[in-house]
């Protein structure tokens, strides 16, 4: 029984190992996302700018939208988040980059 509980302990370890990138990501995601919507001055109109800016250049046919919120009681939010993250990726990678925001 002690073998079993050592190679499950190991086993977790691994599988936590394994899932920490994806968990960073979903972080960083949740606090883009958030501050988008709460900052109305400064990354909000940012935001939108830049989507205006790289949606003729883009291959993804990006509208000027707001990013959606990742909320624990819904089940399918996290995908939608990740699932917007991917197709405005050249929105998100440029307001990331910007050190002054």
């Amino acid at each position: 029984i002690e073998e079993v509980e050592a190679a499950m302990k190991q086993d977790m370890a691994l599988a936590d190992e394994h899932v920490k990138p994806m968990r960073q990501v979903l972080s960083k995601l949740r606090r883009l996302s958030n501050r988008i919507k709460n900052s109305s001055t400064l990354i909000l109109p940012r935001w939108k700018d830049t989507i205006k800016e790289l949606a003729p250049t883009s291959d993804e046919n990006l509208t000027v939208c707001m990013m959606p919120r990742d909320v624990c009681t819904r089940w399918n939010s996290t995908y939608d988040m990740l699932k917007f993250a991917y197709k405005y990726r050249e929105v998100v990678d440029k307001i990331t980059s910007e050190r002054s925001l």
